[in-house]
């Protein structure tokens, strides 16, 4: 699991260099089964039950879709998110942790600012 979770800091602080952040997330996807940004997969035609159809989907938010990262009455949410994200990070390191370490809470909040950037690409409801 450490060694997943180095990978994931390394991911994160690579989000400013394209060509590395590509690289990384190929890795998580070849190495570790984890696909950061879309889910591809197979589901019954609507149109036809008895056939299956390929589906790609948007991902990589940890959020429940855009909105909870740009509106005003979410802020709530995110706090919580954040906080959340900064607690479970830290019981990776330290399952016996009471509160987040604040390496972790610098962490998280790369991460949500990660998530953000996508959401900005995501389709709306």
């Amino acid at each position: 699991m450490k060694e997943l979770l180095d990978f994931c800091h390394t991911t994160v602080d690579s989000m400013d260099d394209r060509a590395a952040l590509a690289k990384n997330l190929g890795t998580l996807a070849y190495r570790y089964g984890i696909s950061a940004f879309i889910g591809i997969g197979a589901s019954p035609d609507k149109m036809d039950s008895d056939h299956s159809i390929a589906q790609v989907s948007q991902g990589g938010l940890g959020l429940p879709d855009r909105d909870y990262y740009f509106d005003e009455d979410k802020e709530e949410q995110r706090t919580a998110y954040k906080k959340c994200l900064a607690k479970m990070l830290t019981l990776l390191e330290d399952p016996a942790a009471l509160e987040a370490t604040e390496a972790n809470v610098a962490l998280a909040e790369k991460v949500y600012k990660l998530e953000q950037s996508l959401a900005e690409a995501h389709m709306t409801r």
